[in-house]
């Protein structure tokens, strides 16, 4: 990821979307990181562990999809995510 300042975000939910995170994290220390969980994700561990969990406890910024949509030089990562993209909506 070279030249302008790059916003990675992974959007999801369960252990495929935090290992992605965790890896992210390792891989790219200085780039600004963003987490989308799915809005049935409470925080909690259930019998999955918890993106949105994991995330705050990474000290990883949670977003929302509106917020994502004004962003340029945007990475997308989405991993189970619940809802549908618009990917018209999204700045070029």
């Amino acid at each position: 990821m070279h030249g302008k300042s790059k916003i990675i975000c992974i959007a999801g939910k369960n252990r495929c979307a935090i290992e992605c995170l965790s890896y992210i994290i390792k891989k790219y220390k200085k780039a600004k990181i963003l987490a989308l969980p799915n809005r049935s994700d409470n925080g909690i561990d259930g019998w999955q562990k918890s993106f949105r969990k994991f995330a705050i406890k990474k000290k990883i910024p949670i977003t929302n999809l509106k917020n994502l949509y004004q962003k340029k030089n945007l990475y997308l990562f989405s991993l189970e995510y619940e809802e549908i993209l618009k990917v018209n909506n999204f700045v070029s």
